[in-house]
């Protein structure tokens, strides 16, 4: 975060930056289900135990946007799931992934995460039919999940 200072028409305005840092995993899934039937479906496999949350929330273009969320909390790992649908109406969360239906980010002690183990669980999910890492640092809409910080 820091602080500059701009001249507009020999008027000083301050402007305030603020950097997120991205370096959580995020994965994609395509999932032909309503959330709360998918997150069922993948607490059904043991390991997850998902529990709804409130929506994830976004003002986008004079309008608020809302898209289910879902939470899981690992407290034995030190890991915190967050499942968010991609899609209110006719808007994406992440519109760079628009055949996405669900993101799951994990954030927390993620240096003994299993990347690969964790897709092949999902997987198991008879509903699932794609999990995949995404690189956050290259969405040009990764300021939609600065929000995710606050959960």
């Amino acid at each position: 975060m820091f602080l500059c200072s701009k001249y507009t028409n020999n008027i000083k305005r301050l402007e305030l930056s603020v950097n997120y840092s991205f370096d959580f995993p995020l994965f994609g899934i395509v999932a032909n289900e309503m959330p709360h039937r998918l997150v069922w479906f993948l607490n059904q496999l043991g390991h997850l135990n998902f529990y709804r949350d409130h929506d994830y929330e976004l003002h986008f273009d004079e309008q608020l946007l809302s898209f289910p969320c879902f939470s899981f909390i690992d407290e034995e790992n030190h890991l915190n799931f967050t499942l968010i649908g991609n899609k209110d109406d006719n808007q994406w969360l992440i519109p760079e992934y628009k055949h996405v239906d669900f993101i799951i980010a994990v954030q927390g002690a993620i240096d003994f995460f299993d990347e690969e183990h964790f897709k092949q669980l999902v997987m198991k999910s008879k509903v699932v039919q794609l999990i995949f890492s995404v690189d956050v640092n290259k969405l040009k809409s990764k300021n939609n999940l600065i929000l995710l910080h606050e959960r």
